[in-house]
């Protein structure tokens, strides 16, 4: 399981990861939370 923690701005170098193949043949499971605070 792979958790990604962002705040408003670090979101977008997860973005490009996320929408990876590999990315999810390497993890059962991805969670990306976003904070806006």
């Amino acid at each position: 399981m792979l958790y990604l923690l962002s705040n408003r701005y670090g979101f977008f170098p997860f973005a490009s990861f996320i929408r990876d193949p590999d990315t999810y043949e390497k993890f059962s499971e991805v969670v990306l939370t976003l904070n806006n605070a």
